[in-house]
């Protein structure tokens, strides 16, 4: 999510106080967490952290099989 998408969620939960949000421990979620006010109330949790897929990021289950049939 970018920062501008967090400053967007910002507005939307000003009026709910949040006590923990769960985040991934990784350095960019953590700082996704800030521009969206909730950078007190992140907890980074190692299960929430993102996956690194390689060479499959960003692309469907079909076009990875569309690949490795070609």
């Amino acid at each position: 999510m970018g920062e501008d998408e967090a400053r967007a969620l910002l507005r939307a939960l000003s009026p709910q106080a949040s006590q923990r949000v769960l985040c991934s421990p990784l350095l960019p979620a953590r700082q996704t967490c800030e521009p969206a006010g909730l950078a007190g109330a992140a907890c980074p949790v190692r299960i929430c952290a993102s996956w690194d897929y390689g060479d499959y990021e960003g692309i469907t289950t079909a076009e990875i099989r569309q690949q490795s049939a070609g």
